[in-house]
């Protein structure tokens, strides 16, 4: 692709052909812009459409080549056929691969793109890899988010809970089309992944021991760090806050071998699903990743901070967001209206490369359970809160480490396409700065991520009687499924 943008933008006559007898040339005087639809160059099999804006003085044309607009049609077009000049799906990359063939090559054209290296790699026991398409969204300013409160506040919808249906498909019974999308940070560049929801899970299954619950591989947490998540034995709410500090002067180490996961994320907080000393996946809520309509977070992620950044965690930059193309297109990052078209879509994954000096920490598994799983399992939560609300913890200060007691879940709402409902409610104490924040319980000594936090209620903060008041959004099975084809 740089080398087609290259011979473009240096000569529109440098040994190209522009088949105009199939899809004509147009040029709008009012915008003026030259459309090409169907472009070769030296000859080869593939065809692209492009587009150029006239920069002379009115009555004169000089053509600059808009890069943006190069697009590979799809199908090759051979001559007479006009696909992509019918409005036919153009894609990037050369003949509309995949993100990796089966011989594991990467997508032509956007190999240069740092996030693709988070994609699939290799064949997934038969299961066809997605398409990946550039999607035209808004450029984006990097916000450093560390002091803006990024908690929305959401008024109480009703909540239309239906668990029946909430069972493990096999992939045969799974149909349609799923879409994520990722953000390259380094291009302020948007892509969409498209990909069949049984083709994803297949895959998915290939490289998870349980078709509901994955972890990389490694020790299990020591179990006194397991024992001591019960300090604290009553979560939120009832006008009740019960979190404590869990800094390194309350006595939990900086290698804690559970809290080494949980990262401050700008005035958000973030779990680790995944690290090496390359690369970072994190998982945390869409509005931390993208904090207003013309922005995205820039803020460093920092495994177990305390206070300052970590001595042997460091901290991390992010590279490249993924997450549902509909938080956007619900223009979430603007305005969140009533809450519930938002809070559905509100997760997403944070990839980072490390700074120098940094660590790669431990991380949790990530896995989608049903309420009779969930209610008979100890679940907790732990954030980085902001100290300056009405309703920040007692005695509160900034960038540690926060939680409460055990929690508990309900209020389930929101089916998706897999008839699992997207959003939870739950009890622990949130404000400002827990946002993202996971909620996890516990199987066989290991620690899981299900859901992350997403909105408290406007209506209370500090005299909320429901015992449940918080929103998260669920890992759902297409999320967990999107997880594995990122991290493995």
């Amino acid at each position: 692709m740089k080398r087609l943008l290259l011979m473009l933008a240096l000569s529109i006559g440098a040994s190209m052909a522009i088949a105009d007898q199939q899809c004509a040339a147009e040029y709008n005087s009012a915008t003026r812009v030259l459309d090409l639809p169907f472009v070769i160059v030296d000859g080869g099999k593939n065809s692209y459409s492009v587009k150029f804006q006239n920069r002379a003085s009115p009555g004169n044309y000089l053509f600059e080549l808009d890069s943006t607009t190069v697009t590979l049609n799809e199908p090759p077009v051979e001559p007479g056929d006009t696909t992509c000049a019918e409005g036919g799906t153009c894609v990037i990359g050369d003949e509309g691969h995949p993100i990796s063939g089966n011989d594991g090559e990467w997508l032509s054209g956007l190999s240069d793109l740092p996030f693709l290296q988070a994609g699939w790699s290799k064949k997934h026991d038969g299961a066809e890899p997605g398409r990946f398409e550039e999607v035209k969204r808004n450029k984006r300013r990097g916000l450093e988010t560390d002091d803006l409160d990024l908690l929305p506040k959401v008024k109480e919808f009703q909540e239309l809970e239906d668990l029946s249906r909430e069972k493990i498909l096999p992939p045969e019974n799974m149909s349609g089309m799923v879409e994520f999308e990722f953000f390259d940070t380094t291009s302020n560049r948007y892509f969409s992944y498209k990909v069949d929801r049984a083709e994803l899970a297949i895959a998915s299954r290939s490289v998870s021991q349980f078709p509901d619950e994955n972890r990389e591989r490694g020790e299990s947490p020591d179990k006194e760090d397991v024992q001591r998540e019960d300090l604290r034995i009553k979560s939120w709410s009832n006008a009740t806050d019960n979190r404590t500090r869990r800094a390194i002067a309350d006595g939990y180490s900086d290698t804690h071998t559970v809290y080494q996961s949980f990262a401050d994320y700008g005035g958000c907080s973030a779990t680790v699903l995944s690290a090496n000393s390359s690369r970072m996946v994190a998982i945390t809520a869409a509005h931390c990743i993208f904090p207003g309509a013309d922005a995205f977070s820039s803020s460093k992620l920092r495994p177990r901070r305390n206070s300052t950044t970590s001595p042997t965690w460091g901290s991390w930059t992010a590279y490249a967001f993924g997450y549902y193309p509909v938080y956007l297109d619900n223009d979430c990052d603007d305005d969140w209206g009533g809450g519930e078209s938002c809070v559905k879509h509100d997760i997403a994954l944070v990839l980072a490369t490390p700074d120098s000096g940094a660590t790669a920490p431990r991380s949790l598994g990530w896995g989608y359970r049903p309420q009779s799983f969930l209610n008979d399992h100890s679940k907790y939560r732990r954030g980085y809160p902001g100290c300056s609300d009405e309703h920040s913890p007692a005695g509160c200060t900034t960038n540690n480490l926060y939680g409460d007691g055990r929690l508990s879940v309900g209020g389930f709402s929101s089916l998706d396409s897999d008839w699992w409902n997207r959003i939870v409610k739950f009890s622990s104490d949130i404000n400002p700065g827990d946002s993202g924040s996971g909620l996890y319980y516990y199987r066989s000594g290991n620690p899981y991520v299900f859901a992350v936090t997403s909105a408290e209620p406007s209506s209370c903060t500090t005299d909320c009687s429901s015992s449940r008041p918080n929103s998260s959004r669920r890992i759902t099975p297409n999320f967990f499924d999107f997880i594995n084809s990122v991290i493995f």
